[in-house]
């Protein structure tokens, strides 16, 4: 968990991000619809919150298992595009 302004999102994070925003964006398509509670951006749920702590806790022993490289530069791959959209849109 961090501070966005002081610390930067580790790697487990980042993965529990991208599950978390991938989970509620296919969720519809299965004829499921999340808790309205967990439907919000990953960054205004509160870092203390149990089921935040849990996905980045699954996420780190993920990781941890031998699973990272490859899903950590996917994430920066994905991450790297998602930036240089932005600034081609912003120009």
């Amino acid at each position: 968990m961090h501070n966005a302004e002081t610390m930067p999102i580790t790697p487990e994070e980042q993965l529990a991000k991208l599950f978390h925003e991938t989970y509620e964006r296919l969720a519809p398509h299965f004829g499921y619809e999340t808790r309205q509670e967990t439907a919000i951006a990953w960054e205004a749920i509160p870092a203390t919150s149990p089921n935040k702590r849990l996905m980045i806790a699954v996420c780190r022993e993920l990781l941890a298992s031998g699973v990272g490289s490859s899903i950590l530069y996917e994430i920066n791959t994905m991450m790297l595009a998602h930036i240089n959209s932005k600034d081609e849109h912003a120009k």
